[in-house]
């Protein structure tokens, strides 16, 4: 019995992303697991030209100290997106890793993002108009899964790349 995993397939695996967002007719979460910024633009790109159903912004939120996704989704993205018609657009998020950790008296400690996520989970899913797409490495989705196990058990497109 052979007991060892297929081998990674990239060109699998971006044929099971594309396939997993073409069409919907529901807003979605999708974690993207990206090693580097290359791969991460050169699937952004792929995904804009194979996507053409949808609009794509992206919101890159490194500067931002993020506690809640969903008020800063609601804060940061112009009106256009978040009034759109139900899933018109993706919503690349970028940087959300930066907000994992704050400063708290000259410490590094951790934030509270990780429990709003999972308290946000729900709306995430359903009260937005837009598929939610977080691009991260593998440390963020790992912290997710960790400390945001509601969230986690939520997610049904976990891409790694």
């Amino acid at each position: 019995m052979n007991t060892l995993a297929a081998p990674y397939n990239e060109t699998a695996t971006t044929e099971e992303l594309v396939f997993a967002l073409a069409r919907r007719d529901q807003p979605t979460v999708a974690f993207v697991e990206c090693a580097s910024l290359a791969k991460r633009n050169e699937l952004e790109t792929l995904l804009a030209a194979r996507l053409p159903e949808y609009q794509f912004y992206t919101l890159d939120v490194t500067p931002l100290p993020v506690v809640s996704l969903l008020r800063t989704l609601g804060e940061q993205l112009p009106a256009a997106v978040r009034e759109s018609p139900s899933v018109s657009y993706v919503v690349n998020v970028h940087g959300l890793e930066n907000s994992l950790l704050i400063s708290q008296d000259g410490q590094l400690v951790p934030s509270l993002l990780t429990a709003q996520l999972n308290l946000e989970r729900e709306l995430l899913f359903h009260n937005v108009p837009y598929i939610i797409i977080l691009w991260g490495d593998a440390h963020f989705f790992r912290t997710l899964q960790r400390e945001a196990p509601d969230l986690w058990h939520w997610v049904a497109y976990h891409f790694r790349f």
